[in-house]
């Protein structure tokens, strides 16, 4: 299965157990794939987004950044890199400031 193939079949799935409304089975499924992950995203590295890829690359569509109508997950990490994070004041070592 190509990764695009994976994100897809798992958005079906999730989509499935959501509408079933059980939040247990949404719980389940987060903590039996959360080990998985990080070796998903090696397979998959285009495939794969964070919530925080996701977020960044909603800003950058906002500043009108994209102006396709449909994104695929390669669009999606390539916009999510074009924004920086918010620094919030603290220092380089993430402290805060005294």
């Amino acid at each position: 299965m190509h990764g695009d193939d994976v994100l897809r079949v798992s958005r079906i799935i999730f989509k499935f157990m959501s509408q079933a409304g059980d939040v247990r089975v949404d719980r389940l499924l987060y903590t039996l794939t959360r080990p998985v992950m990080p070796l998903l995203r090696l397979a998959f590295p285009n495939s794969i987004l964070t919530t925080e890829q996701l977020g960044r690359a909603k800003i950058a569509v906002a500043q009108g950044a994209e102006s396709k109508r449909i994104l695929e997950s390669r669009d999606i990490l390539a916009l999510s890199r074009i924004t920086q994070p918010i620094n919030y004041g603290l220092v380089e070592n993430d402290k805060p400031p005294l």
